[in-house]
């Protein structure tokens, strides 16, 4: 929790823009958690407490990150942060905006990263970040 709210932001340079995404995977959250529950009364106290602490602080921290966290696009000088991921500018071959707030981010490597935006407004903010900016591998 600390690692994505505090130390991602300052590592790899200044963030020059931070774009807030959209959330995912909270049903996920829900089946994940009922899954733990199963287990937990199927054990009928087989369980060590200290087992049940930790899947307890597993749960919280799931619910931390499907509710209260909201994942960030972040730029920096020399490349952007997605999902927590580090991608050069060097390293990326097209960048997209769609209609439906998706930016897509194609790489040399052939890979494609996708990011939903949480606000259709956030693609101007984008758009420009983007033509203010030369890209080391384009002339």
């Amino acid at each position: 929790m600390l690692w994505d709210q505090y130390i991602v932001p300052r590592s790899k340079g200044d963030t020059l823009l931070a774009i807030p995404l959209k959330k995912r995977a909270k049903l996920d959250v829900f089946i994940f958690i009922a899954l733990i529950m199963v287990i937990i009364f199927q054990s009928k106290g087989q369980i060590a407490p200290m087992t049940i602490f930790m899947l307890a602080i597993v749960v919280l921290q799931s619910l931390y990150f499907a509710f209260f966290r909201s994942p960030r696009l972040l730029f920096k000088q020399t490349g952007m942060l997605v999902d927590n991921i580090f991608v050069d500018y060097k390293k990326v071959k097209a960048l997209n905006l769609t209609e439906n707030n998706i930016f897509v981010i194609d790489l040399t490597n052939g890979k494609r990263m996708t990011a939903v935006l949480a606000n259709p407004a956030d693609k101007e903010r984008i758009f420009q970040f983007i033509n203010g900016k030369t890209m080391p591998n384009q002339q």
